[in-house]
């Protein structure tokens, strides 16, 4: 009882987020940008669940990039993947291994953390 009660105090503490921003993106192999934002989003390929590919973001002034992946409405368990920098903190790479949906589905949504702000892009895996 008491430790539900040192949860509870601690999630209502929590300092909330802005809002996700919606990236918008026809094709995630060409890449998506957000210029005003100073933001742009590569995957070296079109994602496939069990199969490495590498997420690739550029972004000025960054010290830290985080990515997690989940389906609308499905929690896919703990996928949260720290970036790499690499060219002076500019350009921050990882490599992805999305798990199969036991229900075919793949639909799945990135959110992308730069320094505590929020990018969500959905995007379509491959059969």
């Amino acid at each position: 009882l008491l430790g539900g009660a040192a949860l509870l105090y601690v999630g209502v503490l929590q300092v909330p987020r802005q809002p996700a921003i919606q990236v918008t993106c026809d094709n995630i192999v060409a890449g998506c940008s957000l210029p005003e934002q100073g933001l742009r989003i590569v995957f070296d390929q079109r994602p496939h669940p069990m199969q490495s590919f590498r997420l690739n973001v550029e972004v000025l002034n960054a010290r830290e990039v985080h990515a997690s992946f989940a389906m609308r409405d499905m929690q896919m368990g703990l996928n949260r993947y720290r970036l790499l920098a690499e060219g002076a903190g500019r350009m921050w790479k990882a490599d992805i291994t999305l798990p199969v949906c036991a229900s075919g589905r793949g639909d799945w949504i990135m959110t992308l953390d730069v320094d505590g702000r929020l990018y969500q892009l959905p995007f379509i895996t491959g059969d």
